[in-house]
């Protein structure tokens, strides 16, 4: 069912709490919130030209979007207000990833990923390939087990992202996104129709 266009924008993350409570950001600084499960969007956008790429959202009331020029934002009154948030990086953030609200890592343009203990407030380089490419998904199966994704390597982490280790480059295919289990099992999909599963 479509509801409805918003201000001629690329929309690049979304991101619900629940049924009812989500966000997604991009382009220029936009970002939109529902209480409905989407039915009615309000208009949280900040006015900057910068755009922002990937979004988490830890409860009702703090949200994190982040994008260009390693510029992150973050609201604690459910979108009111947004204050920018110091990452350590000026490369652009194209992944972000909470496993509590106190711990959570952000990948991007270089092969980049850096990790927070105290809710955003500092954040520490764990891993820099330095490569042109980006790393397009973090997330984690577990406590301990996480993973990056970039366009040609797979990255893994066995500590709870304290230390990152390259596992696997396929040939000539480009990576996009990945769903991998506790167990290890998963597929990777990317460019030109590229599916791969582990064996």
């Amino acid at each position: 069912e479509f509801i409805g266009e918003w201000n001629d924008c690329l929309y690049n993350d979304i991101m619900f709490l629940n049924k009812d409570t989500g966000w997604f950001a991009g382009t220029n600084g936009s970002i939109f919130r529902t209480n409905d499960g989407g039915s009615s969007w309000i208009n949280q956008s900040i006015a900057i030209s910068d755009d922002f790429k990937a979004i988490s959202v830890l409860n009702k009331d703090t949200c994190f979007v982040a994008g260009d020029n390693g510029k992150m934002y973050k609201t604690i009154d459910g979108g009111t207000n947004w204050l920018l948030v110091p990452t350590g990086t000026t490369n652009t953030i194209n992944s972000m990833y909470f496993s509590t609200n106190s711990t959570g890592f952000i990948g991007g343009w270089g092969e980049f990923i850096y990790r927070t203990t105290n809710g955003g407030q500092s954040w520490t380089q764990q891993y820099n390939y330095g490569s042109a490419f980006a790393i397009t998904s973090l997330f984690f199966t577990d406590s301990l087990h996480g993973f990056g994704i970039s366009e040609y390597r797979l990255y893994r982490s066995t500590n709870g992202g304290v230390n990152w280790n390259f596992v696997y480059s396929p040939t000539n295919i480009l990576n996009t996104a990945a769903a991998i289990n506790s167990a290890g099992i998963g597929i990777m999909v990317g460019k030109a129709g590229n599916i791969q599963k582990t064996i």
